[in-house]
């Protein structure tokens, strides 16, 4: 064989090595350690989410007593905002229940089927409802970068017939769906 073609093989065969020794160290020390920080930086987002409820009013009071829904009305209301800072929409569900923990007797728990309710969802009011039991008094989807105002007044039923020391002690709470 001439030199010439030996020359020009070992020149492809030295160019071959040097592009595939330069594209495996790009790999390992720049593609992979952009996409360890991609998967970082995804966790952290999906571990401090930028969908929360925010608390406008102080604290809710619910009339002890049996309320008439014209009394229950006439009370002040729970005033909250759900923030949305995500760029995508988010379908939530929005619950009041009883916070067990703080209460002195668990035994002593007010049922939930026993309070009536009024949501407002900005302007527009929800009509008065009893409360469920597994809490759920509002379903939507918040659209991104919104932020969506609610306002409760909670009272116990009219027709409820129960012991003096009964509690409630309600809590607002978010979940996405």
């Amino acid at each position: 064989m001439p030199t010439s073609i030996k020359k020009e093989i070992y020149r492809l065969v030295f160019s071959i090595c040097f592009w595939c020794l330069f594209l495996i160290i790009t790999t390992v020390f720049w593609y992979f350690p952009q996409q360890e920080r991609l998967e970082n930086s995804m966790a952290y987002a999906y571990q401090n989410p930028s969908f929360y409820l925010n608390p406008v009013s102080e604290s809710l009071f619910v009339m002890m007593e049996p309320t008439s829904d014209e009394l229950g009305l006439s009370m002040d209301a729970y005033s909250f905002q759900v923030v949305n800072d995500l760029p995508i929409n988010v379908t939530y569900r929005i619950y009041f229940k009883n916070d067990v923990t703080k209460l002195k007797d668990v035994s002593k728990s007010l049922s939930p089927s026993q309070l009536r309710y009024q949501l407002m969802v900005g302007e527009e009011a929800y009509p008065i409802r009893n409360l469920n039991l597994d809490g759920l008094v509002f379903e939507g989807t918040l659209p991104a970068y919104e932020v969506q105002n609610f306002s409760i007044r909670v009272w116990l039923d009219q027709n409820a017939q129960v012991a003096q020391d009964y509690e409630f002690v309600g809590v607002t709470y978010l979940e996405s769906v």
